[in-house]
């Protein structure tokens, strides 16, 4: 909220805006880029803790299944299988770009006038 121009508040106050209008009319959409844009940058750091974390830590989830490469396990073998970590890797890069276009869309939505 620092980052909204001065003249900003000082014209709203000159015109009779105090509290909840200047609040909603002038903070708000100000601040709205920044927050919005920390929206999306803490989905694509949340991405990277969960499946950093499984892979460390898990027995299973996303990251355990990358890292043990499906390991199917038999009475004689116990082998990794690539396709099961390729697509592992293709349904995170899917689901991380779905989460990011959602996120990309309601900051479009909510700030239009900023454009």
């Amino acid at each position: 909220m620092r980052d909204i121009a001065g003249k900003y508040l000082v014209a709203a106050r000159s015109l009779g805006a105090r509290g909840r209008l200047l609040l909603t009319k002038v903070v708000l959409p100000g601040a709205a880029p920044a927050v919005l844009g920390g929206l999306r940058y803490s989905v694509a750091i949340a991405w990277m803790t969960a499946v950093g974390a499984e892979m460390l830590m898990a027995e299973n989830g996303m990251g355990n299944l990358l890292v043990g490469g499906g390991m199917w396990s038999s009475r004689l073998q116990t082998r990794s299988d690539p396709a099961v970590i390729i697509v592992g890797v293709l349904a995170l890069a899917a689901a991380g770009w779905a989460m990011d276009l959602a996120a990309r869309f309601v900051t479009a939505r909510l700030t239009r006038w900023a454009r």
